[in-house]
């Protein structure tokens, strides 16, 4: 506008005189928007009126759109005008509500507390419902009751263009009074583990299960006097008979009656939190875990607690286990949250079994509210059907612990199982075989034990959804589809099919410890420091319950690349990539040193980053327990004694990683071949040469000392009383201490080292000889000199099988006069890490040890190429790609050199290669 022309700014705002009662005069911008308002407010009136008949589930509210919804504003009008409510253009101070999906943080700081910010779906479902809905389960930010000043908003600091929901407030009393801030552990306290694993469901539930098993197996073993018990119950089921119908009173004992009962406590942690609480019974409630900073409130839909259980009440709203308890505030926004009560739920579950206990020892436990019951023995004895025992078990069940039960009856363990979910709540029901075909038709294959999402998902294709759909398919066909295992399974499922007995000895398949809450590592030493610890849990549970384990697991919780550092659930693990990696060893165990070495070399092998570890968990699998590791074999003593395990290929075979030489002997394997080094084992390879202790600083590097194997202390301790008492037994009858010569290696030595010997001890120490005998020089002799090869007395108090063996084997290495009279070297390697910077010297140590072997044109033993090859690998983990190169052509140039060399370097080199794939997609390039 020109001043030049005295143009106000009421006379640039004129409009048509149709639009303005005062020709458009306006006192300025603010009279303006006034008007402007008023006008739209009348327009929408207008339109409202043509609702009269119609609903007013919005009367008195007032709203405003904000931004892009869904659906959109203009469809948000009409459903607003159509049902009594306001709608504004503008937001004025009459505005009550505003919808909005989401807000820049510009616009969330300025707000207030009083401003309600609701979604979208806000007034979509109260349309639905038919009346206005709680405004809090439809708030999309609100005033934190934690935040330290009143009145602001939580708001998250590291926000860019929109922001994340926060929690919801609530105005209704919580079901409990508040509990106290608790301080969080972390991963470097002490006590993390326990403090972790004393708040876990899931380790409650598994350890009380198999406390609950060892209380069964110890119960069946003593006898135990149930006549008084049982004449009760007999008592009572005849007193019912007499006020019941004539169908009750011939009830009786029937051998064709179903006797396998599947019992289950209803809704089990429920009904014991409630009855701390018996003012909440009949209300929708779920037990849930606390927060950091207190109990979870009641009507807290933003809670990312998980439901470990809910009453059936809470069921009818659509509430299940494992769902997010403000999931479930949003279906039912009277729901009350209680805590655990893990004490009263463990005497409750001890009662349980106990009570059963007092009428039959048939009985498998499952879980810690949950087993089965062979119920023949007990019926016949008392001359009742199971329907009645197990009717009565139920009211007991009850009058002692409060808890209600379900209970199905069957013809198998499975039948009952599936029987129980029909009974369910607090009932029973029973399947007969001749009923087993009608009643497995209508059950859902989800329901069937076993039955994965895979498989699910598969049999849908084939629109195939119940047990009566499958019965269509035959055999066949499911083995072609699925594989003969789960084709088999499924078909004998779908039939009611199962033989599997109540077992009064459950066997245990694995173990594990596994951590996914808490876990924030710093660095590598916080790392190595937790496995450690979580290692020594895995020991003392396999202690406990007495087993020994050979396969170990080392599984990772990674943060997703895409997945914020910061979960929503506070110290959750959030959005992951799970990873995984196994090692089956020579023997079982359950040594704390053993496992701890196993999985920190699962772990190197993986290199993790340890700020994106979000869960660790170590598992074991192929166990045994204790006891039966006191029938160990012939060969299993053998193993244990010279630290052999199975032969992988022709020359190939496992090491003891703890092999002091880089030439020493190959041992000899029962089928009648060289046992020799696994190269799969070359990432948790030891130290590559061992220093000998050696009095005279200036001895020869050429000194040819006796072969020696490390016997780790504890790794004896752990093994069965009647191995460990053999091998010491065997150890100190050969003088561990003594350091004999062969006659082969007195040739090698230089003369004056000849008239050298080493002092002797009485005592047996962790020291033992290979003794495992050199081929004779002489092809032509036929007959053993023990006492050069073999320590005569050693082999005369083996077993007379594993004696036969050794001599067998030594006369045939003996024909093959295989030839290992390759000086050995003396090197200055350290002890095996990945992590270890490159030794040049190291290098050239290593390369003259490979010149040896060209020199004497023999064949080295393997473990001396075992470490060879596990050198190229330490090179390849730290990256010295070009020197890992360079060794291994100079390798395949010593075999070209000496054909002998051709299949255990060939078998390396192979070996080496897998790895350089597994670690960098590709095999190294060896072209010259």
């Amino acid at each position: 506008m020109k001043k030049g022309n005295n143009i106000t700014l009421k006379e640039s705002l004129k409009l048509p005189t149709s639009r303005s009662a005062e020709d458009g005069n306006w006192k300025g911008w603010g009279e303006y928007m006034e008007w402007k308002k008023s006008k739209l407010s009348a327009q929408f009136q207008k339109e409202a009126d043509a609702y009269k008949d119609t609903t007013a589930i919005f009367k008195g509210i007032s709203v405003y759109v904000n931004g892009y919804t869904e659906p959109s504003a203009a469809q948000l009008k009409r459903l607003i005008l159509k049902h009594g409510g306001e709608y504004h253009i503008y937001r004025t101070s009459k505005t009550t509500h505003v919808i909005a999906s989401n807000l820049a943080y510009a616009k969330v700081a300025k707000l207030k507390e009083k401003d309600k910010i609701m979604r979208p779906d806000w007034i979509t479902e109260s349309v639905k419902a038919g009346c206005l809905l709680p405004e809090r389960l439809y708030r999309l930010f609100s005033s934190c009751d934690s935040a330290p000043t009143p009145g602001k908003l939580a708001v998250p600091g590291a926000m860019s263009k929109f922001v994340v929901p926060v929690e919801n407030p609530s105005n209704a009393e919580s079901a409990l009074p508040r509990q106290k801030p608790t301080n969080v552990a972390v991963t470097t306290d002490p006590n993390f583990l326990q403090e972790f694993y004393d708040h876990s469901r899931l380790h409650f539930i598994s350890t009380l299960a198999q406390e609950l098993k060892s209380y069964v197996l110890k119960m069946q073993q003593t006898k135990k006097d149930r006549s008084s018990d049982r004449k009760r119950m007999q008592d009572s089921i005849a007193s019912n008979r007499q006020g019941s119908s004539s169908d009750m009173a011939v009830s009786n004992f029937r051998p064709d009656d179903p006797f396998i009962a599947h019992l289950d406590l209803d809704c089990f942690f429920v009904s014991v939190s409630l009855q701390k609480y018996p003012e909440l019974r009949g209300l929708p409630v779920v037990v849930a875990h606390s927060r950091g900073k207190g109990r979870v409130k009641d009507g807290d839909v933003s809670s990312l607690s998980e439901i470990a259980s809910c009453n059936y009440e809470a069921r009818r709203f659509g509430i299940r286990n494992g769902m997010l308890l403000g999931d479930a505030q949003k279906l039912c926004p009277s729901l009350k949250s209680l805590p655990y009560d893990f004490n009263r739920c463990k005497e409750v579950s001890t009662t349980f079994f106990s009570l059963i206990s007092r009428y039959t020892a048939d009985i498998e436990a499952i879980s810690c509210d949950e087993m089965y019951l062979n119920l023949k023995e007990l019926c016949s004895s008392i001359d009742v059907s199971s329907s009645e025992a197990i009717s009565y078990l139920r009211q007991e069940i009850f009058s002692t612990t409060g808890c209600s039960a379900s209970a199905g009856i069957g013809p198998n363990k499975l039948v009952a199982r599936l029987a129980t979910r029909t009974a369910k709540p607090n009932g029973q029901y029973a399947v007969t075989s001749k009923e087993v075909s009608h009643f497995m038709e209508a059950i859902s294959l989800g329901d069937l034990p076993g039955v994965g999402y895979s498989t699910l998902k598969k049999l849908s294709d084939l629109k195939v959804t119940t047990c009566g759909d499958l019965l269509h398919l035959d055999l066949s066909t499911l083995v072609q589809r699925f594989g003969k295992k789960i084709g088999e399974t499924l078909y004998a499922k779908a039939r009611g099919i199962d033989s599997a007995p109540v077992q009064m000895e459950a066997i245990k398949k694995s173990l594990s410890c596994d951590v996914n809450y808490g876990v924030r590592l710093k660095d590598w030493d916080e790392t190595v420091e937790f496995v450690k610890k979580l290692s020594h849990e895995v020991a003392e549970r396999m202690r406990k319950q007495s087993v020994e384990g050979r396969t170990f697991t080392l599984k990772l919780m990674i943060r997703a690349p895409e997945a914020s550092v910061k979960t929503m659930k506070f110290l959750g693990h959030g959005i992951c990539d799970s990873t995984c990696k196994s090692v089956t060893i020579g023997t079982h165990t359950s040594a704390e040193p053993v496992i701890t070495r196993t999985v920190l070399s699962l772990l190197r092998s993986l290199k993790p980053e340890p700020t994106d570890i979000r869960g660790i968990g170590i598992s074991v699998h192929k166990l045994r327990s204790v006891a039966g590791s006191q029938k160990a074999t012939d060969k299993d003593l053998i193993r244990c004694f010279f630290g052999e395990s199975k032969r992988a290929d022709n020359w190939t075979k496992r090491s003891q990683a703890s092999t002091s030489d880089l030439n020493s002997a190959p041992t000899v394997d029962d089928d009648n071949t060289v046992t020799d080094v696994n190269m799969s084992n070359l990432r948790n390879a030891g130290p590559l040469v061992e220093k000998e202790a050696a009095s005279d600083p200036g001895a020869s590097s050429f000194r040819n000392k006796q072969v020696e194997c490390e016997a780790d202390k504890e790794v004896l301790d752990s093994l069965p009383e009647s191995i460990r008492s053999k091998l010491t037994h065997l150890l100190a009858a050969d003088g561990m201490a003594k350091s004999k010569r062969s006659e082969r290696e007195q040739h090698l030595e230089a003369p004056e080292e000849v008239a050298e010997t080493e002092s002797e001890s009485s005592e047996p120490n962790t020291q033992c000889s290979l003794l495992i005998p050199e081929p004779s020089q002489a092809s032509g002799q036929s007959n053993l000199h023990l006492s050069h090869e073999i320590d005569q007395q050693v082999l005369e108090q083996l077993p007379e099988s594993i004696r036969k063996k050794i001599v067998r084997q030594i006369e045939q290495k003996r024909a093959k006069a295989l030839d290992n009279a390759a000086p050995r070297l003396e090197l200055p390697f350290s002890s095996f890490d990945v992590y270890e910077r490159f030794d040049p010297d190291e290098f050239e140590a290593v390369k003259q040890v490979v010149t040896s072997w060209i020199q004497s044109n023999t064949l080295p033993p393997p473990p001396a190429v075992f470490r060879v090859a596990s050198f190229i690998v330490r090179l390849i983990y730290t990256k010295y790609l070009e020197m890992a190169r360079t060794m291994m052509v100079y390798l395949r140039e010593a075999m070209r050199k000496n054909p002998k060399l051709k299949l255990p370097v060939e078998t390396a080199i192979a070996s080496i290669q897998e790895i350089m794939v597994e670690e960098y997609g590709a095999p190294m390039a060896m072209d010259n």
